[in-house]
């Protein structure tokens, strides 16, 4: 199902996998004799930690982009009711030259669709179109100015149009280090499982611990960085051992 990624942000699953994370974590700093720094129970524990820290590390830059991304639409919807405003006026006032002039409302038509490139497209026309008719157009009573104004109008709506994909990239390319980041520590989880039983076979009390430090309240929820009804964004599926 298709969905807004601007929805993809960092949620409570994501949180309390980041969480369990942390506590794994804690788990090898306490058990160090058994798993020292130089084992390869002490690398993957770094390795967890490695991608805990860096799913943090882009939470913040997520938050931004779909921040910039929401101000950038609100431009754009500003902007565009500003150039339907100036267009709409061309149009009518393309209609009363024709009154003396016929044939210039003919160069002067609405947009073919209602989205923002055909507006565009049409804003851009009128403007190089209206270059000749100036004088006409200012006898009906439209500013001295209006063609700077109406390719003012233009560059602003091409501005707000590209913050906004701008901060909608900032904002995707931050889920997927997430998203990356929380499969990896999956990955360092599922490692570490077989590590840590086969160490602590004649431990129960620490396989206990073991089992309470890398619970999830919902083992079997996908791996995403954000869910919402309208987005999609990555996911990943984490490993069958890591879940209790």
């Amino acid at each position: 199902m298709n969905r807004n990624p601007l929805g993809d942000t960092m949620n409570k699953d994501n949180r309390n996998q980041l969480r369990m994370f942390g506590r794994v974590v804690k788990f090898g700093a306490a058990h160090t004799e058994q798993f020292p720094d130089n084992s390869l129970g002490g690398r993957t524990f770094a390795a967890l930690n490695s991608a805990r820290t860096r799913a943090e590390a882009f939470t913040a830059s997520q938050a931004a982009g779909r921040a910039s991304a929401r101000q950038a639409a609100a431009w754009k919807a500003a902007a565009v009711e500003a150039l339907h405003h100036t267009v709409d006026a061309m149009i009518r006032t393309a209609e009363a030259i024709a009154l003396d002039t016929p044939g210039v409302d003919k160069e002067f038509q609405p947009a073919g669709d209602k989205s923002t490139d055909a507006l565009l497209e049409t804003a851009s026309a009128f403007a190089a179109r209206a270059v000749p008719l100036s004088a006409a157009f200012i006898e009906h009573d439209m500013p001295a100015t209006f063609t700077a104004d109406l390719n003012a109008c233009i560059q602003n709506l091409q501005r707000a149009i590209e913050k906004k994909e701008d901060g909608r990239k900032a904002h995707m390319d931050a889920t997927a280090e997430i998203t990356s980041a929380i499969q990896d520590g999956f990955d360092s989880i599922q490692r570490l499982d077989a590590i840590v039983r086969n160490k602590l076979a004649g431990d129960p009390s620490g396989l206990a611990e073991w089992e309470r430090v890398r619970h999830l309240d919902r083992p079997n929820h996908r791996v995403e960085a954000g869910s919402t009804d309208q987005d999609p964004g990555p996911t990943t599926t984490p490993p069958a051992a890591a879940p209790a």
